[in-house]
C-alpha cells in the first residue's frame, strides 16, 4: 500500500470539525484502506475488518453505519461530503471526492468501480455530485 499524505490543513477543516470522534477516527482509517483512486468497499462488515481489525466483534455494525452516515452528510461549506456511497451490482462502495486534491496521482487501475458506474445511495448527494463533480484522475 502506498504512503498517504496528511496535510496540516486538516486541523482547521470545517468538514472534519463537524464529525463525532468515532466518525473522524473512521475517516483517517478510510484514508489508509482506499485504493489509489479514493475508492473502497463500503460494506460495514468489510469496513470493520479493514479499518478496525483489532476491534472485530467489539464494534457494532450499526456504529460503523452511523459513522459512515456522518461522513456522507453535506459539507458545511456547500461542497461535496467527505465520502460518497454508491452501489454497483448490489455491492456498496465508497468514494472520497477530495482524494486527488490531497493525494498524489499514481498510475494504477482502480480496485473498485467508479461512482459514475453505479447509483448514489444518498439522494441528497446526487444534486451536489452533479453540481460539483470531483476531478477525474
Amino acid at each position: 500500500m502506498p504512503s498517504r499524505i496528511i496535510r496540516e490543513s486538516c486541523r482547521t477543516s470545517p468538514s472534519l470539525d463537524q464529525l463525532s470522534d468515532g466518525a473522524e477516527r473512521l475517516w483517517w482509517r478510510l484514508i489508509t484502506i482506499a485504493d489509489d483512486h479514493g475508492r473502497f468497499d463500503a460494506d460495514p462488515r468489510v469496513v470493520e475488518g479493514n479499518a478496525f481489525p483489532l476491534k472485530i466483534g467489539r464494534l457494532k455494525l450499526s456504529t460503523i453505519e452511523k459513522w459512515l452516515a456522518e461522513l456522507t452528510t453535506d459539507s458545511p461549506d456547500g461542497n461535496l461530503p467527505l465520502v460518497i456511497l454508491y452501489e454497483v451490482s448490489g455491492r456498496r462502495y465508497g468514494f472520497i471526492p477530495s482524494w486527488f486534491k490531497h493525494q498524489r496521482r499514481r498510475e494504477s487501475k482502480p480496485k473498485f468501480p467508479a461512482p459514475e458506474e453505479g447509483t448514489l445511495v444518498n439522494p441528497k448527494q446526487v444534486a451536489a455530485f452533479r453540481r460539483n463533480p470531483p476531478p477525474l484522475p
